[in-house]
């Protein structure tokens, strides 16, 4: 890839600047995006359960509703209620 060349047939020095500058954006969103991601936030957070629930839970099911998924005890029910939809009115 060549450089653009000004009236003197000279590198564009304008035109370098810029390619650079957006080089070293690119590499620091980059750099940033990566330390910030977590590896896997699932596994590395685990929360202490009382008694009371360790025994609930020993039995877990998967249910899943609309675009969330959640283990519960296998005794759990999910209870489906009405789908509110909303009304237009003109005015």
């Amino acid at each position: 890839m060549s450089a653009a060349r000004n009236a003197q047939g000279s590198p564009d020095m304008f035109c370098l600047a810029r390619k650079t500058l957006l080089f070293c954006m690119a590499m620091f969103v980059l750099a940033l995006s990566s330390a910030c991601a977590e590896k896997d936030p699932g596994k590395d957070k685990s929360i202490k359960l009382s008694k009371r629930l360790e025994v609930l839970f020993q039995k877990t099911k998967l249910v899943c509703f609309g675009r969330y998924a959640l283990e519960v005890p296998i005794d759990a029910q999910l209870i489906r209620g009405q789908v509110f939809t909303c009304q237009v009115f003109p005015m």
